[in-house]
């Protein structure tokens, strides 16, 4: 059968279960199993998405459904950096087939698969490497380029397409109408840009991502991710500036440290909006 693949990988596992002072990291680890399970669950249970579990990996598949599953990613994604676990995804376009079998979940295989568990490893941080073929596939993508964007991998200067999961909230996502002159943001893209603040701060103070730096390869994931998300953020906002939406001084183009970047954004969205 054809359909979308997405493989989903949990980010600094492997440095959690090879640690041999383990025990320690069981919590850890719990938490990281337990809350991925959690968020895949409530985003698929009403959906025709289908997941296959493997230790800390999790492919998530569909026929049709692609703006679906666009969705569920999205809330997966924005859940489990809020309970201090960082993902990692690659999402294919193409051939699969699964076995049913006696365990609970089913076996998948296939070229979709194959590219799909290949495409999580093009990069740094919580980003959803995609390949050529779904953007054509997915009818999002004539009403919105902007959800799927170039991303240059600085160890070798390739180009690979992502999916722009912070430009996704809940059930809305950024349309090219949504930001136009003389309109105030619409109250979708403010819960939007406020959900976008509140992660950039989470990943910037909260205690439960201090095991994250406690490794040269964590460090770079957790960074990559503020440096991510506070791009995708300053790109609405460069956008609402050229219809005079925002404040010229709010504008985070500037050079400055991703702490005074999380800063300014909030302080950005209580000046706009007057959210005390």
């Amino acid at each position: 059968m054809e359909g979308t693949v997405c493989f989903i990988d949990l980010l600094g596992f492997s440095q959690l279960t090879a640690n041999p002072d383990i025990k320690n990291n069981q919590e850890i680890i719990c938490r990281y199993i337990k809350n991925l399970h959690k968020y895949i669950y409530q985003a698929t249970v009403q959906t025709n998405i289908k997941y296959c579990i493997l230790s800390d990996s999790v492919f998530l598949y569909v026929e049709k459904e692609i703006a679906v599953l666009l969705f569920a990613l999205a809330k997966i994604f924005r859940n489990c950096i809020n309970s201090g676990v960082l993902l990692r995804a690659g999402m294919s376009y193409g051939e699969y087939n699964f076995i049913k079998t006696n365990i609970e979940t089913n076996n998948i295989y296939g070229i979709a698969v194959t590219k799909a568990v290949s495409l999580e490893k093009k990069g740094k941080g919580c980003r959803i490497f995609i390949d050529e073929d779904l953007p054509k596939e997915s009818a999002l993508m004539q009403l919105n380029p902007d959800i799927f964007l170039p991303y240059k991998n600085h160890m070798d200067y390739s180009e690979i397409d992502i999916f722009e999961w912070p430009l996704f909230y809940k059930n809305y996502y950024i349309k090219p109408f949504d930001i136009v002159k003389n309109k105030k943001p619409i109250y979708e893209l403010r819960e939007l840009l406020n959900n976008n603040c509140k992660i950039l701060s989470y990943l910037e103070h909260s205690p439960l991502f201090t095991w994250n730096i406690k490794s040269n390869d964590g460090k770079t994931h957790l960074s990559a991710t503020i440096e991510y998300i506070t791009n995708i953020t300053n790109m609405i906002i460069k956008k609402m500036e050229q219809f005079e939406l925002i404040p010229v001084e709010y504008n985070l183009s500037k050079e400055i440290r991703k702490s005074e970047a999380v800063k300014y954004l909030i302080e950005m969205y209580k000046k706009i909006y007057e959210v005390q």
